[in-house]
């Protein structure tokens, strides 16, 4: 599904794209891609925006670390307060 997904309007096929890429178990790319969601994001005035999508950057680094552990719940911790101390 990844390879053949396509939009035009870049917000929304970055939006859909990071989601694809998560559930394909793909998270070091899921991750790059709501880099560049928030980039696109950016632009806008509206702090919600920032915030927008935070949960998933918690998650999909959590999994990456964790990918073949029992380690999830200590990786989430973690990953949280990567993404929310700066």
């Amino acid at each position: 599904m990844i390879t053949v997904y396509r939009e035009d309007d870049r917000r929304k096929y970055l939006d859909n794209l990071f989601r694809l890429q998560i559930v394909a178990g793909q998270y070091a790319d899921a991750i790059k891609t709501l880099a560049a969601l928030r980039a696109l994001r950016a632009k806008s005035v509206s702090p919600q925006d920032g915030a927008t999508d935070v949960q998933y950057e918690v998650f999909a680094r959590a999994m990456q670390r964790a990918a073949g552990s029992h380690l999830e719940v200590e990786e989430l911790r973690r990953a949280f307060h990567e993404v929310i101390a700066p």
